[in-house]
């Protein structure tokens, strides 16, 4: 005779490994679609396998002052993360665990790999830029100092404002 408390340890064990079985994916099958994303051209993941970060197609039509703030913020961000500092190696592990387990994102339990790919998504918005012709940059120098970074390096592009016509009064007929 089960009592209660058995049938609903038995109802809580099924509902937490439930999940757990059913998104259970072969290690080889996994391997190859992680193979699969980095290799493709038309990959949604960002970081190249030489480390350098792609742009998306939204990314690529940012003007300069969108392109320009974004840097401002991702900058100012990776300052405050070196005075920080990360969380311990115990603390990380366990998050870098159980996200798979109980849901959740990954995202800081591996602070130095997240760093190179800000540094690597930094450096890609910098050269387009660039390639814009719009003030950019010194990425080290920005990354050492205290003060909101603005561009230090000068764009090629001019401002092309129209010349509004100068109102003229008609000639005043001589009597």
């Amino acid at each position: 005779m089960r009592t209660a408390s058995s049938i609903i340890l038995g109802t809580l064990a099924a509902s937490l490994l439930l999940p757990l079985v059913a998104s259970f994916t072969p290690i080889a099958t996994a391997a190859e679609g992680v193979k699969k994303r980095l290799t493709s051209p038309s990959s949604t993941e960002p970081m190249r396998p030489d480390g350098s970060y792609a742009l998306s197609d939204t990314e690529a039509k940012l003007d300069c002052k969108k392109l320009t703030g974004t840097m401002q913020i991702r900058i100012m961000q990776l300052r405050s993360a070196e005075k920080i500092g990360s969380g311990s190696v115990a603390a990380q592990t366990m998050q870098g665990a159980a996200a798979p387990i109980f849901g959740g994102t990954k995202y800081g339990s591996s602070p130095s790999a997240e760093r190179a790919r800000d540094l690597a998504m930094l450096d890609a918005y910098n050269k387009r830029l660039v390639e814009k012709g719009c003030a950019s940059y010194d990425l080290k120098s920005a990354m050492t100092g205290t003060e909101t970074p603005r561009p230090s390096i000068p764009g090629t592009k001019t401002k092309d404002k129209k010349a509004k016509p100068v109102a003229t009064a008609p000639p005043v007929a001589k009597k």
